[in-house]
């Protein structure tokens, strides 16, 4: 629904630890956070942790990320162990219901995702009436 507020109908942020071998118990406890969806697969596990339904999906995308980032900086030697065997980025929704809906981060929050080693994924869409 569209409320008027950043350009933005909805939007969230995941955390994505993915790769062979994956044991999703391990991240889990490894950095005290609970997953939103675990997928086991034959080539590879994805251990998800989203914002979505946790920060308002109509706040910027920013704070999306660092919602995730507060959660990941007090773990960082934990989050480097597992990003020596596994990848690991962030992947955002963005929808706007304008053409010119955008967002903008902050040198930061860039430079946080970069301090946490994080690759950065966008998935946007814009509609217009």
């Amino acid at each position: 629904m569209w409320q008027n507020r950043n350009n933005a109908f909805k939007t969230y942020a995941s955390l994505r630890i993915y790769g062979r071998e994956l044991v999703p118990e391990i991240v889990t406890k490894s950095l005290g956070i609970q997953p939103t969806k675990v997928s086991v697969g034959r080539e590879q596990t994805v251990w998800l942790f989203s914002t979505e339904d946790q920060v308002d999906n109509l706040e910027r995308l920013e704070a999306h990320l660092m919602y995730i980032a507060a959660r990941l900086l007090a773990r960082k030697r934990q989050l480097r162990a597992l990003q020596r065997r596994f990848t690991t980025d962030v992947s955002c929704y963005f929808a706007s219901q304008s053409d010119t809906g955008a967002f903008q981060l902050s040198r930061d929050t860039i430079a946080t995702l970069g301090d946490l080693r994080l690759g950065f994924y966008l998935d946007g869409y814009f509609t217009c009436k």
